[in-house]
C-alpha cells in the first residue's frame, strides 16, 4: 500500500463485512443517540444498562468488521490512522462513542457509588450525542468523497445514513423495553410515532437521491445509475429496502396493531442491513482509494 491507497484488487470489491460494520456501527451510534436523548428528556428511568451495553456490542462487532475486510491487521491500522481520512475519523468517533457508552452503563448499577450522580451522568449523555451522531454519519461521508463511483458521490448519503441509523436505534431501544424493563415505563406508541417520522423521511431522502442521480449530467453516470436500478438490484432497492423496510413497517406502525409491531421493527432492521449492502456494492469493480 502506497500513500492512502489500497490494493486496486482488494478495493474494487468491498462486500459483507464492511456494510456489516456500516450497518452495526450506526445501529450503536444510534442507539447510543437515542438512550442518551431519553436520559436527558425523561430521565435515567427510562432506560437500562442494556441500553448503553449494546451499543458496545454493535460498535465492537462493526470496528471487528472493517478490520477483517481491510485486510492484513498492520495494513488496516496505516490506513486508519491517516489523520486525513474519514475513517480515522470513523475510528476516533466510534472509539469515544464505545467509552461513552460503557459510562452510561456504569450509572445503572446501583451499588457504584456514582450511580446517582444525575448531573455528571447528563453531562455524558450531552456529550454522547455528537459522537454518536458522527458514527452514524460519518460512512455516507466516506463513501460521498469517492469521486469516481457516481452513485456515492455527494454529501447526501451521510444524512440519509444518519436517519437509518437513527430508526435501527430506536427500534433496539424498544426490543431492550420490551425484554428488560419490567415496567413497561415507555410507551409503545411514543417508539411507532417517532419511527414513522423517521422512515417517511428516509422515504422523501431516497426518492430525492435517486432521482437527482437519474439526471446526472454525464453519459458515463447516467449509464451506471441505470444499470444499478435495473433488473435484480431494483428489486433489492425497491422492494426489499423500500417497500419492506420502509413502507410496510410504516403502515404497521400507523394501524396501531401493536401485535404487529414486533414485525415492523424486525423490517426495518433488515431492510437498513439491506439499505447499506446496495450502496456499499453499487458500481461493483470500480478502483477505490481511501483519499478523504
Amino acid at each position: 500500500m502506497k500513500g492512502n491507497k489500497m490494493n486496486q484488487n482488494h478495493s474494487s470489491n468491498w462486500g459483507w463485512m464492511l456494510y456489516t460494520d456500516f450497518f452495526l456501527g450506526a445501529l450503536g451510534g444510534g442507539l447510543l443517540i437515542i438512550g442518551s436523548l431519553f436520559i436527558l428528556f425523561y430521565g435515567p428511568d427510562y432506560t437500562t444498562i442494556a441500553t448503553f451495553v449494546a451499543p458496545v456490542i454493535a460498535m465492537g462487532l462493526g470496528s471487528s468488521m472493517l478490520v477483517l475486510e481491510l485486510g492484513n491487521p498492520f495494513r488496516a491500522w496505516r490506513v486508519i490512522t491517516n489523520p486525513q481520512s474519514f475513517l480515522t475519523i470513523g475510528a476516533i468517533l466510534m472509539t469515544l462513542s464505545i467509552g461513552l457508552s460503557v459510562l452510561l452503563a456504569t450509572f445503572q448499577i446501583p451499588i457504584l457509588p456514582w450511580s446517582h450522580l444525575t448531573g455528571i451522568q447528563n453531562m455524558i449523555a450531552i456529550i454522547a450525542i455528537p459522537t454518536g451522531l458522527g458514527v452514524a454519519f460519518y460512512p455516507g461521508l466516506l463513501l460521498g468523497g469517492m469521486n469516481n463511483r457516481p452513485f456515492w458521490r455527494g454529501p447526501f448519503l451521510a444524512p440519509l445514513f444518519l436517519l437509518s441509523g437513527l430508526s435501527t436505534g430506536l427500534v433496539i431501544f424498544s426490543f431492550i423495553d420490551m425484554v428488560w424493563s419490567g415496567n413497561s415505563a415507555i410507551s409503545p406508541s411514543l417508539i411507532n410515532k417517532l419511527n414513522v417520522f423517521l422512515l417517511a423521511l428516509q422515504i422523501i431522502g431516497w426518492v430525492s437521491y435517486v432521482h437527482n442521480k437519474l439526471n446526472l449530467p454525464s453519459t458515463r453516470e447516467d449509464s451506471a445509475m441505470t444499470n444499478i436500478f435495473t433488473g435484480s438490484r431494483r428489486l433489492v432497492f425497491w422492494g426489499g429496502f423500500i417497500g419492506l423496510g420502509l413502507v410496510i413497517p410504516i403502515i404497521i406502525y400507523l394501524s396501531s396493531l401493536e401485535n404487529l409491531a414486533t414485525a415492523a421493527h424486525v423490517f426495518v432492521l433488515i431492510g437498513a442491513f439491506m439499505m447499506r449492502g446496495f450502496v456499499v456494492t453499487a458500481d461493483k469493480g470500480v478502483p477505490l482509494e481511501f483519499s478523504r
